[in-house]
């Protein structure tokens, strides 16, 4: 037998629910008129990239459209701006594939990177969040392989692993403006997907860089430089008529080629040789 305290009951909980169906029903509305707004404000974005395009005309037609230098800025200006509950792996994951998109859309460019061992797909999977879902991916046997593929393609780039051998050989005594030109992924993760990316593009310092430098030792022990250690990534042993061992390093900030020798020359002893391959902004940490 149903009391006048039931049924107050029930219609004081169908009026919950009725009340709750509603602010719901306004929340969704609410996102449906924010994803609008962003999709109209994608579509403007990807118009000012092809007026970007335009205007660089004729120097644009030979180069990739990637400006690691301007992307890097862009990045660290969105997440000074990023506020709570947003993630700032979400800004990055969400710009990363639309400033690869654009890219893409401006011009074609091929990535070309070793093909992964052992089932490791950690470096791919890096590769691909950094450069965008509609980038062409070209698989190779090995990283020198993949960087060799830019003397006859200087528009397309190329990405390999930090610790990869048989690459950084063939950036040292260059004059063709070939280097490395950005660490991937921006954010800097997991180990096995830690990179470079490599080709024939245009950079410029963004006031937090880094320089990458192979140098040659007469033995295995790391260069000194100054009385402090160069952030070694990984040495291997040479066959060049000077023998001794390569390693690979990086300097803190933009560095010069003179900048970087007068450096290593201070307090440094048993080196041969070096070399500058690149310079890029410093990732996230």
């Amino acid at each position: 037998m149903t009391t006048a305290l039931d049924q107050k009951t029930t219609e004081a909980a169908l009026a919950v629910a009725v009340s709750d169906a509603d602010a719901l029903a306004a929340v969704r509305k609410e996102i449906d008129r924010i994803d609008a707004a962003l999709l109209a404000l994608l579509a403007e974005r990807f118009e000012a990239v092809q007026e970007v395009r335009r205007i660089k005309g004729e120097e644009a037609a030979h180069l990739p459209p990637l400006r690691p230098s301007r992307e890097a800025e862009v990045m660290r200006r969105l997440l000074s701006l990023r506020r709570d509950p947003l993630p700032a792996e979400v800004v990055i994951s969400v710009w990363r594939e639309i400033m690869g998109t654009a890219s893409q859309i401006q011009k074609t460019t091929r990535i070309h990177m070793p093909r992964a061992t052992n089932g490791e797909s950690g470096f791919r999977d890096g590769v691909r969040a950094s450069f965008g879902s509609l980038a062409p991916l070209v698989e190779h046997e090995t990283a020198g392989e993949a960087v060799a593929m830019l003397a006859t393609h200087p528009q397309d780039l190329a990405a390999v692993p930090l610790k990869s051998t048989g690459w950084a050989e063939q950036l040292r005594g260059r004059n063709d403006n070939l280097a490395v030109v950005a660490r991937v992924p921006f954010k800097s993760g997991a180990a096995e997907a830690d990179g470079f990316v490599i080709g024939h593009v245009p950079g410029s310092p963004t006031g937090d860089d880094e320089t990458l430098v192979a140098v040659v030792t007469q033995d295995d022990s790391p260069p000194t430089l100054s009385g402090q250690d160069l952030r070694a990534l990984w040495r291997s042993e040479i066959s060049e008529a000077m023998g001794g061992w390569l390693w690979l390093g990086i300097l803190p900030g933009w560095m010069s080629e003179d900048d970087v020798r007068q450096y290593l020359a201070t307090g440094t002893s048993g080196v041969l040789a070096v070399d500058v391959l690149g310079r890029y902004a410093t990732p996230i940490r």
